[in-house]
């Protein structure tokens, strides 16, 4: 029998460009590098014989993106070959059992990955509806995210990752390619390639499922995502074959299953049942060959805790950061918002932090001169306007600013204050309160709604450039007779709680996130800003 070896030398790296031996050491491919390696495998998906073992190196100059995850049985050929995941598994799905350890198979996966690509060239990100399994991956330069049952920042992420979908089709139409790995081809420069994973999918299934709101974006993205540079690793068990989100998943690593007659259902036949009661024993069903998935840890260690030791020899991403997400906390107390490490724009003539940003988790800032001089405070009854004027108000003091809080309502939570840098005064003391104003002062109005005719406060607004924070109904605010018209003009806003998406129209936002609309809470809204939209919460004064 005669037979065919093919030897494949890895491109140009680092230290061959600076005419150094490696040896072992794991450098990476240089530019050079990485157009030869691609150009290699075109040559080898064009010759007239396809191979049937693979062996490959995994040092970081070998095959990017290619990752052995396991060893296949070739009976017929009385061997062993590898079992690999490449960027090409646009999508793939891993089903087991309860004792099946699906979700350190998904952690091997993803963490086997990102010791083959650099933290430029690959971004991970982590929906783990189980809670359990894959928390060692945040230690990896590569994450952006690790979303722990945490709906409103998954939808956030699913959502970006759609977006992210549509602009890279428009990358590859661009160019004429039908995927990036053509893109590639033709001598582009590809994006990062990004790696979802999902560890417990089972719960998004089931009409009762309390992730209902996670399963439409999430189909629309696997439709989406082909052939763009994003994998989705989908873990779960047996329900994922049959159900929508997985049915048409055709890469499946399949574990061992607890009933006989669900192996049928997944695309194995029932003769595998034995051979799957060994640990990380599997089926490849795009093959049909048993493999056994390989672990990260030595015996007696714990992958976890492996993961987390190689993730501190990584170096971190220089040119292509992953995007991440911060899993802000509600509600959130000042004094874990970290407002001692922020820091305004150098540009910023008098900055006012106004609150963290929900997606960065990074404080938001404005000046006092550029987005003044009038910022509104809307939202429903219990959203947090009068909390968010004190808090206002409390870093306006803090930045050296007088603060006068004019009482329209003892109902307002504003009348109650009491603290020693806020002068409160009631309408018939404007006068004598305006003769003591410093310059640009910050004057806080709760329920400007109650007054029929600004010109009572004249005194305070007419004088000295202030700048003012007045809390209202959005159809108050958005009204230009009235109070308003008194007023001075609106230069941001701040809606708190939104019941509807037409809530924005009082600062001239057409649309708003749907996530907060389907979850709103006190404090947390959006910030608009030059008809931007920017996901906000308002922190809780200590």
């Amino acid at each position: 029998m005669t037979h065919t070896l093919i030897l494949l030398r890895h491109g140009n790296s680092e230290w061959n460009q600076k005419n150094l031996f490696t040896g072992w050491v794991d450098v990476g491919l240089t530019d050079q590098g990485r157009t030869e390696a691609n150009r290699a495998g075109e040559l080898i998906a064009a010759f007239e014989k396809q191979p049937d073992i693979q062996y490959t190196s995994l040092l970081k100059r070998a095959p990017t993106g290619t990752v052995a995850i396991g060893l296949e049985d070739h009976p017929e050929l009385q061997s062993r070959g590898l079992t690999l995941l490449t960027a090409e598994d646009d999508q793939v799905a891993v089903i087991g059992g309860p004792d099946s350890d699906v979700s350190g198979v998904l952690a091997t996966l993803a963490a086997a990955t990102a010791l083959t690509m650099s933290a430029d060239d690959l971004h991970i990100y982590v929906l783990d509806l189980l809670g359990r399994g894959v928390g060692a991956l945040d230690a990896l330069p590569h994450t952006g995210a690790i979303m722990v049952r945490n709906d409103q920042l998954a939808l956030r992420v699913i959502r970006w990752l759609s977006g992210l979908a549509s602009e890279r089709r428009t990358l590859l139409a661009a160019s004429g390619a039908s995927s990036m790995a053509e893109h590639r081809s033709l001598g582009h420069e590809v994006p990062p390639r990004i790696m979802l994973v999902i560890n417990g999918t089972d719960r998004l299934m089931g009409t009762e499922s309390a992730h209902q709101q996670l399963v439409g974006p999430l189909l629309r993205l696997l439709g989406d995502a082909i052939g763009v540079g994003i994998q989705i690793v989908l873990g779960g068990g047996v329900r994922l074959a049959s159900h929508k989100i997985g049915m048409n998943i055709t890469r499946r690593i399949v574990l061992q299953l607890i009933d006989r007659g669900d192996y049928n259902a997944v695309g194995v036949a029932k003769t595998f049942a034995t051979d799957l009661a060994t640990d990380r024993r599997a089926v490849d069903v795009s093959s049909g060959r048993l493999t056994q998935l390989g672990r990260l840890s030595s015996p007696g260690q714990i992958e976890g805790e492996t993961i987390r030791q190689l993730a501190g020899a990584l170096a971190a991403p220089s040119r292509r950061p992953p995007l991440r997400f911060a899993d802000v906390t509600w509600p959130l107390p000042l004094a874990a918002a970290r407002l001692d490490e922020a820091r305004p724009p150098d540009v910023y003539a008098a900055p006012l932090p106004i609150g963290v940003g929900s997606e960065t988790g990074e404080w938001l800032w404005l000046d006092m001169l550029e987005d003044g001089p009038l910022l509104g405070v809307t939202g429903g009854a219990k959203s947090g306007r009068s909390t968010t004027l004190a808090f206002l108000g409390k870093m306006a003091a803090d930045r050296g600013r007088q603060v006068i809080n004019v009482v329209l309502s003892r109902r307002s939570p504003l009348a109650q204050l009491s603290a020693p840098w806020l002068v409160t005064c009631a309408l018939d003391d404007i006068e004598q309160v305006a003769r003591t104003l410093g310059d640009t002062p910050v004057i806080l109005i709760d329920d400007l709604n109650r007054l029929d005719d600004a010109t009572v406060l004249k005194p305070l607004l007419g004088t000295a450039e202030p700048f003012v924070i007045a809390s209202a109904p959005a159809d108050t605010l958005s009204a230009r007779m009235g109070v308003m018209r008194e007023m001075p003009s609106l230069g941001a806003g701040i809606l708190l709680a939104p019941q509807s998406g037409l809530d924005g129209n009082a600062f001239g936002l057409r649309r708003l996130p749907e996530e907060l609309i389907s979850d709103p809470r006190p404090g947390k809204g959006v910030l608009a800003l030059a008809g931007e939209a920017i996901q906000i919460q308002i922190p809780i004064l200590d």
